[in-house]
This record gives C-alpha cells, structure tokens and sequence, in this order.
C-alpha cells in the first residue's frame, strides 16, 4: 500500500478520467490526479446537490464543448478534459465505514492553478444510455454559465455516438 497524503492543499494533474458505476449502480465522473508521485481520485456525482460540484469540477478540468461530455467515458484519449494543467487540489483522507484501518487519499476539490481504479469504467453508449432521462448537456451549459465558463461556441449535438438528448 502506498504511503497517505496528510490532507490539505496539493498541486496535481490529471492521470487519467472516465465513468465507472458506483456501487449503487450509478454512473460518475472519476479523474486520477498525479500529486507527488501518488495517484489520487476524485469522483463526481450527477445525483442531486452534487450535480453543480460535478459540473463545475468538470469545467475547471478542462470540459469546453457540452456536446463532448458523453466521451468522458473515453478516458484521457479522448481530450475531452485537460491534461497538461496544473489543478489546486484539496485532499483528505477517507477512512472505511466497516474497518477503520482502511485508508485511502481522495481529492475532495478541483481549483484552477492560483485560485486501475476504472476497472468499473463503462462506455459512452452505456452513459448515455444511463442518463438517457437526463440533460446533462443543459445541466453542463447551465452551470458554465452561472459560474462564469466560456464554452466553445461550436457546440454540436452530433457524434458517433447516439446520445438520447
């Protein structure tokens, strides 16, 4: 096991990025941050008050174009999110509900500079399939513009993918 991070505020970039299921079945965000050598997580949730979080962590790693949220699922080659950045990380450590001799570092908030955990990955048909009963692309656009994101003025909803919007 890997050495913890002391919880604070930590320097980092993305690793890698996709979509996994959490163990309610739901699908969410997950970014693997390189901070010091160690690979730390965030992961995002697009159910209720962690809806805005999510989006807004996404904005600040980098998501500009709506119409490519669904190849989140792609991973790091995808380039939908930025991985030549540097990100202000917080990080804590979590502690298992069960046996608290189990420790893990996670990466609890995404700032701009100045101011394999995927095993449960899951596809962009999958995704979109998952959130067919959700305008994630309305929620993205919607939180971009409450917090002030340029998005790219391209937007598209075509793709190789059909996504139920």
């Amino acid at each position: 096991m890997s050495e913890l991070l002391a919880p604070g505020y930590y320097k980092g970039k993305i690793l890698d990025y996709g979509v996994k299921r959490t163990k309610k079945g739901d699908p969410a965000p997950t970014i693997a941050f390189d901070i010091n050598g160690a690979k730390v997580y965030w992961q995002g949730s697009w159910n209720g008050k962690g809806m805005d979080f999510c989006m807004e962590a996404l904005l600040t790693c980098g998501l500009e174009n709506p119409s490519r949220l669904m190849h989140l699922a792609e991973g790091q080659h995808s380039g939908v999110l930025d991985t030549n950045r540097l990100f202000d990380l917080t990080v804590e450590v979590q502690v298992a509900d069960n046996d608290p001799s189990k420790k893990w570092n996670r990466v609890a908030w995404i700032n701009s500079e100045g101011g394999s955990k995927f095993k449960d990955a899951i596809t962009v048909q999958e995704f979109a399939a998952d959130v067919s009963n959700r305008n994630l692309v309305a929620e993205l656009m919607r939180v971009a513009e409450s917090k002030g994101f340029k998005l790219n003025s391209n937007v598209t909803r075509q793709s190789s993918v059909e996504i139920p919007f």
